[in-house]
């Protein structure tokens, strides 16, 4: 948890570092599903001080992780909670496959409160922008 707070104070170049030694951890202790949680968090932490194109490898990142822990939907709504800032700087074309894989991840989780949410602001987002439609 030091190294997601220590993700939040840095500036992109040195949360990368930081991600690199969580996602470590993470990968040494694969069945304790609170660090990689953690990682997680961290993942989307990080693409948040990125520019997009490297916040898109984050966020790749990100999905890799829920795919591999599809039953923990803290970590898959990481996941959604990432693909809606990713959209907020796509343009057209990438924004389309982005509200693709937030509506598989409504169907696939459909109790999913959060999940949900995200889809809807994805939705108002991609119909208020003229430039999205």
């Amino acid at each position: 948890k030091g190294l997601v707070n220590l993700v939040a104070k840095q500036e992109a170049m040195g949360g990368q570092e930081t991600i690199k030694k969580l996602g470590q951890v993470a990968d040494h202790y694969p069945n304790n599903e609170e660090i990689v949680q953690v990682y997680a968090q961290g993942l989307f932490n990080l693409s948040n001080k990125q520019e997009a194109m490297e916040g898109e490898e984050t966020i790749k990142k990100l999905g890799q992780v829920a795919d591999h822990y599809p039953n923990n939907e803290e970590i898959v709504l990481e996941y959604a909670q990432g693909l809606f800032n990713l959209l907020c700087y796509q343009e057209a074309m990438e924004g389309e496959e982005t509200i693709r894989k937030l509506e598989h991840l409504v169907r696939q989780y459909p109790s999913n409160e959060g999940i949900k949410e995200v889809y809807l602001y994805a939705l108002w987002i991609i119909n208020e922008d003229g430039d999205k439609k």
